[in-house]
């Protein structure tokens, strides 16, 4: 009888475990649930995010595919579908200086700030002459680049029209604490004295005059990009619909962060380069999901009204390029 009852206990055990994998298979939208769940189990949970923990926030997520986010995107811009002479000149300016251009090749590549862009400006460099192994290249001028800004407007409706067009994303989140490790985690003077004295006196009451910028919170930074006009942000966390105008532009091929590797194989071949240059081998701090290279910082205490402003901040980069939005 002791047997039995321990068999028919077991049996129900196992029978519930295949239930609860078969939900998180066939239901992924349960997965900012699993994302804690899994974490639960691992002992790891306690209520706090850590910014390597929010990098990988979407590793897990079913993969959505260049044609999914073409998609999406031909369905968000709907009415807003825009022309490069409907654009303001601030969005000209903007969209001009992003989209590097390659002539020989004919492609348009939508330079995105924190999603991978110092590696394919180092394929880019290949493909100009200027190196021959983009795993050897250690400096990128990232001034160096022709762009669709040096040309007339006649010449830039013929690229648009013309030419390959593609562009990568990252998980908005994501890529907005990973900006926040680069230039204010890491003692990125430049970044301290430029925008940190400026978020500083623009969240601190009574900020000291003499403040060196080094020391701005992860709350106050949010909290800045919150009360920023999105023409006016620094392009490592302005969003993608400003930066490449994908209501303007018609991209052939939009990758992500998450699915690096593969799609930048596919863009090489596409581009029929791929037997002439390869695309740099990704570092542990690149991987998305990776464990970072400065130590974990607590994302903790952020207020939730801050995190639903952030967060719909940056809706239409969500809605747009088929991500999930995170619980606030």
């Amino acid at each position: 009888m002791r047997c039995t009852r321990f068999r028919f206990a077991a049996f129900l055990f196992i029978c519930s475990l295949v239930f609860v994998v078969q939900i998180f298979i066939l239901f992924p939208e349960t997965y900012p649930r699993r994302m804690r769940l899994t974490a639960l189990l691992s002992g790891k949970w306690n209520g706090k995010m850590r910014i390597s923990d929010a990098r990988g926030m979407s590793v897990n997520s079913p993969v959505v595919t260049s044609g999914q986010r073409k998609k999406s995107v031909k369905d968000v811009c709907g009415n807003m579908q825009k022309s490069w002479d409907s654009l303001s000149k601030e969005e000209k300016q903007i969209l001009g200086k992003h989209i590097l251009v390659n002539d020989e090749h004919k492609f348009l590549y939508c330079s995105v700030p924190k999603v991978a862009c110092s590696n394919w400006k180092r394929v880019m460099m290949v493909l100009d002459g200027q190196a021959i192994d983009s795993n050897a290249i250690k400096r990128v001028n990232h001034h160096s680049f022709t762009t669709l800004a040096d040309f007339p407007p006649l010449v830039v409706r013929h690229k648009l029209r013309e030419y390959y067009k593609f562009m990568f994303v990252r998980e908005p989140f994501a890529r907005l604490l990973s900006a926040f490790k680069d230039k204010f985690v890491l003692n990125n003077t430049a970044f301290h004295k430029r925008y940190g004295t400026q978020i500083i006196r623009h969240v601190r009451k009574n900020a000291p005059v003499n403040s060196k910028g080094n020391d701005v919170k992860v709350a106050e930074f949010l909290q800045y990009v919150v009360d920023s006009h999105v023409e006016d942000m620094n392009e490592h966390w302005m969003p993608f619909y400003e930066l490449c105008q994908p209501c303007v532009v018609s991209y052939d091929f939009i990758g992500s962060m998450e699915n690096l590797e593969s799609d930048s194989t596919y863009v090489l071949k596409q581009l029929n380069v791929n037997e002439q240059v390869s695309f740099p081998r990704q570092q542990n701090y690149y991987r998305a999901g990776g464990k970072g290279y400065v130590k974990s910082k607590k994302v903790s205490n952020i207020p939730p009204g801050l995190m639903r402003n952030v967060l719909k901040k940056y809706a239409l980069d969500y809605k747009m390029f088929s991500y999930q939005m995170p619980n606030k």
